[in-house]
């Protein structure tokens, strides 16, 4: 990958901010979901399970009539466990690891390898679950979440899941397009030989800011870089015009044989495959 110096960056920091991780630079761990996050989570989930609870328990009740006690009590038990462990599970297994609460707050579990669950992972979460969650009020899953990395319940830790935000994907800018003041000159046609790695991923860097507001700082280093470019195309562009427009139409040149000469690779390795 190439490398852009830093100092030659250094006049843009009031353009970009914070450093960004890019697509260059992408990191392999998916992001855990924070305890706050997880907390809401659990507690839509909770509203949602327990409107279940009750419902499926009057309807049961309304099933069994005048049984005795026991009976009632034990259906109550069954959709106790179908509401807060078996629903759960299924809901988790067919959507990969998501719940209602989970879908709003842009979260999923995953397995600690990053891989999708399977329904043993989510059978033991939400075993593990209703008693972490249901039978202590949530304490003991406040209190392992907040000591253990990647904020994991003993449900995770048992199952060898975490809860992951799921980020979207990047959205890229639409690429460069040819100067229409520069297109006589490009098609003359002038060509760009191969440029320092350095020298270009700083104009790559510089031609992707064209939407970002031109300052001084910014103008220089367009200038100065523009200024190591030019010895490397034949002809050089025509004078007067504006050095950013000149490092985008270079840009766009070399982007186009690029593509061009992947293309040329491509049909030479079907004549010679035959296919």
């Amino acid at each position: 990958m190439a490398h852009v110096d830093d100092r030659e960056l250094r006049p843009l920091r009031d353009l970009t901010g914070p450093a960004q991780i890019t697509g260059e630079a992408v990191a392999l761990d998916l992001p855990p979901a924070g305890v706050g996050m997880r907390i809401l989570g659990v507690i839509i989930d909770l509203i949602v399970w327990a409107v279940t609870f009750f419902c499926l328990n009057w309807a049961a009740l309304k099933l069994v009539g005048t049984a005795s006690d026991a009976v009632r009590a034990g259906w109550s038990i069954v959709v106790l466990v179908t509401s807060f462990v078996l629903l759960p599970t299924v809901v988790e297994t067919l959507t990969l690891g998501r719940s209602l609460g989970k879908l709003i707050l842009g979260m999923r579990v995953v397995r600690t390898d990053g891989g999708a669950i399977s329904f043993r992972h989510a059978l033991v979460r939400s075993f593990v679950g209703f008693v972490e969650i249901i039978g202590t009020a949530g304490m003991v899953a406040l209190i392992t979440a907040t000591l253990t990395s990647r904020a994991r319940r003993l449900g995770d830790l048992a199952a060898g899941t975490y809860v992951v935000r799921e980020t979207r994907g990047l959205t890229l800018p639409p690429p460069a397009q040819m100067p229409r003041q520069l297109a006589a000159w490009a098609d003359s046609p002038a060509v760009v030989s191969p440029l320092p790695q350095d020298l270009a991923a700083r104009m790559a860097f510089l031609v992707r800011q064209q939407h970002v507001m031109r300052t001084p700082a910014f103008n220089a280093v367009v200038t100065q870089t523009l200024r190591e470019v030019l010895p490397h195309v034949t002809p050089p562009p025509p004078p007067g015009h504006d050095p950013f427009a000149v490092l985008v139409a270079i840009s766009v040149l070399r982007r186009d044989a690029d593509a061009r000469r992947i293309e040329r690779d491509a049909r030479i390795r079907r004549s010679v495959l035959g296919r």
